[in-house]
């Protein structure tokens, strides 16, 4: 993001991937693979993703950011 807008940052990383804010869309998609870690038996010391409202609530705001192919 450019500070100020809500326009998203020059492609990160590799063309064609923007990262922008998390919408309240992205929830399902981000516990998703949240769960991914888990289910695999690493990178949580959970055992589930937490309810969207824990999750919200656990998270800074400016730490919540999604990568957007464009």
């Amino acid at each position: 993001m450019t500070a100020g807008t809500d326009r998203p940052t020059a492609p990160v990383g590799r063309a064609g991937v923007a990262v922008r804010p998390m919408a309240a869309t992205d929830a399902g998609d981000v516990l998703a693979i949240y769960q991914a870690g888990p289910d695999a038996g690493n990178a949580s010391f959970e055992t589930t993703a937490p309810a969207r409202a824990d999750f919200d609530a656990a998270r800074v705001l400016l730490e919540r950011r999604s990568p957007t192919v464009t």
